[in-house]
Parts: structure tokens; C-alpha cells; sequence
């Protein structure tokens, strides 16, 4: 019984650190999203800051504020223009958060199938403990 109640402790920390990557996930999106926003206002010429990740930023100027470069793959981007951009960016953020909970959910029954575990464990345990006092 233990060993099974370990198993749902190890299975529910690897799911708190998969809901961290899509959280970071889920944020970066957010990021870029922000930034395609708020790019339809740039002008050819414009000085911008543009998120890299992690909470960095780099100066760089816009040569084609009509274009962006979005990555559809491994190694394969392709040329939107920011609304489109911002839309594909949109649809991941919400694939992503859809993700998020359905690993919540699945956090939440592992820890509840842990917690019954425990409890008939701890349950035998006292008649174990009954039954020597006999």
C-alpha cells in the first residue's frame, strides 16, 4: 500500500512540474502576444523592444512592421502579418490553458486517490494496533 501511495505522490510532483512548463509556456505566449498587440501602431523605422524571454528585452528596429516571422515547426517559420501573427499565438495560448487544466485535474484526482490511500492505510494500521491490545 505504500508503495502504491508513493507512486501517487511521485506521479503528482511530476504533474506540478509539467503545469510549470506550461505555465512558463502559457506566459511567454502571452509575452508575444502582448508585443504583436500592440505592434499594429509601429511605424517602418520605429525603434522597439522586443521580448526575448525570460523577462528580457532587446532594441531592435522595425524594417517591416507588415510582416512578422512565426515559427510553424521545427525550424520552420513562416511570414504573417501581426494580426495573423498574434491570432496563431492566440489559438496556442488557448490550447495551452486548456492543457494547464487538464493537468490540474489530473493533480487534483491524484492527490485525492493519495489521500484515500492514506486513510485506508492509516485505517488498517489502528486495527492492527487494536488487535495486538486484545
Amino acid at each position: 500500500m505504500l508503495a502504491v501511495l508513493d507512486q501517487y505522490r511521485y506521479q503528482a510532483e511530476r504533474l506540478a512540474q509539467q503545469l510549470q512548463m506550461l505555465t512558463n509556456t502559457e506566459q511567454e505566449l502571452g509575452a508575444a502576444w502582448d508585443f504583436l498587440s500592440s505592434f499594429e501602431d509601429v511605424e517602418e523605422g520605429s525603434e522597439v523592444k522586443v521580448p526575448i524571454g525570460g523577462g528580457v528585452f532587446i532594441s531592435a528596429t522595425v524594417a517591416n512592421p507588415d510582416r512578422v516571422l512565426t515559427a510553424i515547426g521545427d525550424e520552420l517559420s513562416v511570414e504573417l502579418s501581426p494580426a495573423d501573427a498574434a491570432q496563431r499565438i492566440g489559438e496556442r495560448r488557448d490550447q495551452v490553458r486548456e492543457l494547464m487544466q487538464q493537468v490540474r485535474g489530473s493533480i487534483e484526482q491524484t492527490e485525492a486517490s493519495a489521500m484515500a490511500l492514506q486513510q485506508q492505510a492509516e485505517a488498517a494500521f489502528q486495527e492492527l494496533q487494536a488487535s495486538k491490545e486484545l
